[in-house]
């Protein structure tokens, strides 16, 4: 194999590595305001290893001439994002299901912290950069781009397996997933088949517009929603 066609690949197996080593890590010795900076220098710093392969700004969806058209498809998507989330928590079950202390048990100020400042730029922007930029330009450089949305996609539901077993440990779920390690096990499960999911249609978002803009917002909406309304509905 020549090394042009094994560059690409090491770059991309050292950027699945860093992701996974960073995501326990962060959440094992990070704090939680702390994430905010050093999510978005990872981000940073994973758009710079992209590059050294060779992908441009339009491979990893960050060229500024698609922006606005993803602005666009980003702000179409989060209508019906943001209405999905408040048929959901319409649902006693969906609710306790979602119910978690750091959710719940904020106040004001730092539920306002959350909602527009963490949210967008910690997770959404953080996240969408990472999974719908880097991993999935660096698949498209050696996949098809069905296959590029399935690893992606994957890795994105992986990256979730820390924040959901830490969520469990404080109580989300309710009696309804209990403290039965098949439970946990199985709601965990759950949780990385529906980000899985998820990361197909931000992926879908990111190749129609271009821009990662598109899966940014979308991302950011339904995140933001479902904090408020879980906060707002706690008391029911």
């Amino acid at each position: 194999m020549t090394r042009a066609r094994l560059r690409p690949f090491a770059v991309e197996l050292a950027a699945v590595g860093s992701v996974a080593l960073y995501n326990v890590v962060s959440h094992r010795h990070i704090g939680r305001r702390a994430r905010l900076a050093t999510n978005v220098s990872a981000a940073a710093a994973l758009v710079g290893l992209a590059r050294s392969a060779g992908l441009g700004a339009a491979d990893l969806g960050l060229e500024p001439a698609n922006l606005r058209r993803g602005i666009r498809t980003g702000i179409a998507a989060a209508a019906p994002v943001v209405a999905g989330v408040g048929v959901a928590l319409a649902v006693p079950q969906t609710r306790r299901v979602l119910a978690d202390e750091q959710i719940t048990g904020t106040g004001r100020g730092e539920a306002a912290f959350e909602t527009f400042v963490r949210i967008p730029l910690e997770t959404a922007l953080a996240e969408e950069i990472i999974f719908r930029g880097v991993l999935l330009g660096l698949g498209l450089h050696r996949r098809s781009p069905i296959g590029a949305i399935v690893t992606s996609s994957i890795w994105f539901g992986l990256w979730h397996v820390y924040p959901t077993l830490g969520s469990l440990g404080r109580g989300g779920g309710g009696d309804l997933v209990g403290d039965q390690p098949h439970h946990v096990g199985g709601a965990t499960a759950a949780v990385v088949a529906a980000t899985t999911g998820a990361g197909v249609l931000l992926a879908a978002l990111r190749l129609r517009s271009g821009s990662v803009a598109a899966p940014v917002i979308a991302h950011a909406a339904l995140n933001m929603a479902a904090f408020a309304g879980v906060r707002l509905t706690a008391g029911r």
